[in-house]
């Protein structure tokens, strides 16, 4: 893992150095706060993550807006934090082999394609999608585009941000693909037993989930259930 960090204090900066070279397979070798710099680096290497202080996050927006992996924001104490979910939150007073390592562990692992994969097409099983229907697959595509590029607060809205993405991909309508969905999800919630959905989705009988429940919850599982911040 190649790993940016933007800091204004080397101590901090070679403390982490430090305790990544001892337990993980780390290869912290940028340490910079130089915005050329920080902008050239960024479209030369494909950073695994970048690590930055919450005191320089303002000054460096526009460079890693773009960003699509993972962005640490390291604060004390009660920092206001931004309302994005990309953006992972920790406290530097705690930074430790225990805590911000770890999670550094699980955060790459979710992050890492081929893995992510597996586990979005794990859960749709689970649920019961039939994998012959056409929807099941858009479905998964469309989990997929919100944890690869960490849109999770766009599921509010998947007609206007992620469904036009498969469509294009498939040369469908936004609305075929739409429907496809809802008629896998439809079917899926029909099949499956109720204890199943009441336990995965948190919805009662009179309460029928749609895909972007469906949606929302998966990611929420894979999330939570990696990572623990």
């Amino acid at each position: 893992m190649d790993v940016l960090i933007v800091k204004n204090d080397i101590k901090y900066c070679n403390k982490l150095i430090k305790t990544s070279k001892n337990d993980l397979n780390v290869k912290i070798y940028i340490v910079s706060q130089y915005y050329e710099e920080i902008e050239m680096l960024i479209k030369k290497i494909n950073f695994s993550m970048i690590i930055i202080d919450n005191e320089l996050i303002n000054l460096y927006k526009n460079i890693i807006k773009d960003y699509k992996k993972i962005i640490f924001i390291l604060y004390v104490n009660n920092v206001k934090k931004i309302d994005n979910t990309k953006y992972y939150y920790i406290d530097k007073n705690f930074v430790n082999d225990e805590i911000f390592f770890a999670t550094i562990e699980k955060l790459k692992y979710i992050n890492t394609d081929y893995n992510l994969r597996i586990k979005i097409k794990e859960e749709l099983k689970y649920l019961g999608y039939n994998p012959k229907y056409k929807g099941t697959q858009y479905i998964y595509e469309a989990i997929l585009i919100l944890l690869n590029e960490n849109l999770y607060d766009y599921s509010d809205n998947l007609e206007k941000n992620v469904y036009p993405k498969i469509a294009s991909k498939h040369n469908k309508s936004i609305n075929t693909i739409k429907c496809d969905i809802i008629n896998a999800t439809d079917i899926m919630v029909c099949e499956c037993e109720e204890n199943k959905l009441m336990e995965y989705l948190g919805y009662f009988t009179f309460s029928k989930p749609g895909p972007k429940k469906v949606i929302e919850s998966i990611i929420s599982r894979i999330s939570n259930g990696l990572i623990k911040m």
